[in-house]
């Protein structure tokens, strides 16, 4: 494998993961500081679980190979987090001038259904034989 493409896995693979999971911890444990709740933190993680497979999936259609996992992991963009980002808007609709984390989670569960059609007609744009 090449230097160039030992590279590219390390940033779409280990990387932007890496970041990811660092800002979560972050954020979770500013949240739980203020306001203790697990069920929370357990919705914080699906958004940014969501959100880390869209970016991965993203980078995978664009710089490295389709496979088998990242079909896996389109099925789960397009079936099972539409019900998990809906679930997680409509419940925190409500709630969202109470805190500035819930009206985070209320705006990342509302605005998947803008990001993720988005994110598909840029890939289907610049897609490669």
């Amino acid at each position: 494998m090449p230097d160039f493409e030992i590279i590219k896995f390390t940033l779409i693979y280990l990387f932007f993961p890496g970041i990811g999971l660092v800002i979560y911890l972050w954020m979770n444990r500013e949240m739980t500081r203020f306001e203790p709740n697990i069920l929370r933190s357990i919705e914080l993680f699906a958004v940014f679980a969501t959100y880390g497979a869209l970016l991965i999936l993203a980078l995978t259609s664009l710089f490295w190979y389709w496979s088998a996992m990242a079909t896996i992991g389109a099925v789960y963009l397009f079936i099972g987090a539409p019900v998990i980002m809906g679930f997680i808007a409509f419940k925190y609709y409500i709630k969202r001038n109470e805190s500035r984390y819930q009206l985070f989670l209320f705006r990342s569960g509302a605005l998947y259904f803008i990001i993720l059609p988005m994110v598909f007609t840029v890939l289907f744009a610049f897609r490669h034989y």
